[in-house]
């Protein structure tokens, strides 16, 4: 049976009207992840080390994909703790996220990305990746988690070593990926990895700023050691 225009304009609209929310599911809830810098800055992320590092956006970092990526160089000792230049976003409780990048470092274990959870000033889990297993080769890294009952800002940050041995050396970021999990694309949580930075201990909450947008802080917040 053949169906009229009205028809059959009826049913592409319900068709299109179910996609969307499969749709927006995919998307990048991370902005300004083509790096640019603004002065000293970078646009849309927040330096939080407490060891100021020299920071740069460079568009010659041998990525296949990425045009341009977040490079650190390690020019002073920062002792045991780790650099982070973060960036806040806005989240739904008890929702299942996936944060993804790739990570180039100048020594094996030196970078890695940590999701911290928040829940208004509270800081809530941490979840972090792996560390970069490679010398100087870019590498994928991933994790899923699934935000807590009240939780609805996340802090993503690029985390780096910069004790006195990696002086010298620097760590790359591009890539940089979080989005919604939803459906047959949700999985159990993985088993502990060993090779995972421990919520590494060597850091304290750095609370978000109530009033600050999910595109970074500014300069308000504590820094994170």
């Amino acid at each position: 049976m053949m169906l009229s225009r009205p028809c059959t304009s009826l049913l592409m609209f319900a068709i299109v009207a179910a996609l969307p929310v499969a749709t927006r599911a995919e998307d990048n809830l991370l902005k300004h992840t083509e790096f640019k810098m603004k002065g000293e800055e970078v646009v849309g992320w927040d330096d939080r080390s407490m060891t100021k590092q020299k920071v740069s956006v460079d568009s010659e970092a041998g990525h296949a994909a990425a045009r341009t990526a977040l490079r650190v160089d390690i020019d002073k000792d920062g002792s045991t703790h780790h650099g982070a230049i973060l960036q806040n976003v806005r989240v739904k409780p008890e929702t299942t996220y996936r944060i993804s990048g790739d990570i180039k470092a100048g020594s094996k274990r030196m970078a890695y990305i940590q999701i911290k959870q928040w829940t208004g000033r509270k800081q809530e889990e941490r979840i972090t990746t792996g560390n970069n297993e490679k010398e100087g080769q870019w590498e994928s890294l991933s994790e899923q988690f699934t935000t807590g009952k009240e939780t609805t800002l996340l802090q993503v940050h690029c985390r780096f070593r910069m004790s006195q041995e990696h002086i010298g050396k620097a760590a790359w970021f591009a890539n940089l990926s979080l989005v919604e999990v939803t459906g047959d694309a949700q999985k159990p949580d993985a088993a502990p990895d060993a090779d995972k930075p421990a919520a590494d201990g060597t850091d304290e909450p750095a609370a978000p700023a109530v009033a600050q947008s999910s595109q970074g802080l500014g300069h308000q917040g504590q820094q994170t050691r």
